[in-house]
């Protein structure tokens, strides 16, 4: 649940993600981005903004507006 009361929800089953506002519930568009559908966990920071991630290294930052990848890419060893 974020500062504003809404709840935001990661769904491996319907693959996507999801918010919970004013009793009906929304999908933030994630088509382009494949990965989000599998999210572990969403969090809020002190700025507003929506973190959301996953498996694997797997982070996202959702500011109200757009979403930007955060994730690293894997290094080889």
């Amino acid at each position: 649940k974020d500062a504003n009361g809404t709840i935001w929800i990661g769904s491996f089953a319907r693959k996507g993600t999801y918010k919970y506002q004013n009793g009906s519930f929304t999908s933030l568009d994630t088509e382009e981005f494949d990965s989000l559908s599998d999210i572990k966990f969403v969090s809020e920071d002190h700025q507003g903004n929506i973190w959301f991630g996953g498996r694997y290294g797997l982070l996202w930052r959702f500011n109200g507006k757009e979403l930007k990848d955060f994730t690293q890419a894997k290094r080889g060893g």
